[in-house]
């Protein structure tokens, strides 16, 4: 039996990864190549390839045309979606005949890019944005991101720029970029203190 690279990524994901549990940025991505739908506020933004009974090997070949052509702008539609966007993963569930339904496998919410909430409106950066969401993640950090602005403040933790996260009454500083990512600073008595999120 001869198996395509698209089908043992399908099988992987069912057997161990969960929608939800990385990049979401990623995770949709990989969801559209894969030749699925992808769904904001009703809208499709990636069609997919519905009933694929009768194709064969060709669903896939359409399914690559499909990611070769349109697959670059559709990426960057993904990295610019504001943070905080509800997206649905539709797989098709067919019934009988070639016909069926998209049906909702899981919902993913995109971290970034954030629109500054400080002085400037000033963000991180995309990927910048991604990482913090991920530290955020490996933390336990309960609650939504209220704001994400440039620390203006004379005691700034981290040298260069400072990232000012706010969730719930939670106050994180996050270095812009450099050598230590998943570090972060929160205020205790007055100051800021330094941890690691590993």
């Amino acid at each position: 039996m001869k198996i395509t690279k698209r089908r043992l990524r399908v099988l992987i994901r069912e057997a161990y990864g969960s929608i939800g549990s990385g990049d979401p940025a990623q995770e949709i991505l990989d969801w559209a190549e894969e030749g699925n739908r992808v769904t904001v506020a009703g809208k499709n933004i990636w069609t997919g390839l519905g009933s694929r009974s009768g194709l064969h090997s060709y669903a896939d070949e359409v399914i690559d045309d499909k990611w070769r052509k349109s697959g670059d702008r559709f990426t960057k539609k993904v990295m610019n979606m504001p943070a905080g966007t509800e997206v649905e993963l539709k797989r098709f569930q067919s019934s009988s005949r070639g016909k069926g339904n998209w049906v909702i496998a899981g919902t993913v919410t995109t971290t970034g890019p954030l629109k500054g909430s400080g002085p400037g409106g000033e963000a991180p950066s995309a990927k910048r944005m991604r990482e913090i969401s991920q530290a955020l993640r490996a933390m336990d950090a309960s609650g939504k991101i209220k704001s994400v602005s440039k620390y203006v403040g004379d005691d700034e933790p981290f040298h260069g720029k400072n990232w000012e996260v706010v969730i719930g009454k939670d106050r994180m500083i996050f270095p812009d970029a450099g050598d230590s990512p998943a570090e972060y600073a929160q205020q205790e008595a007055g100051s800021w203190e330094v941890y690691s999120v590993y």
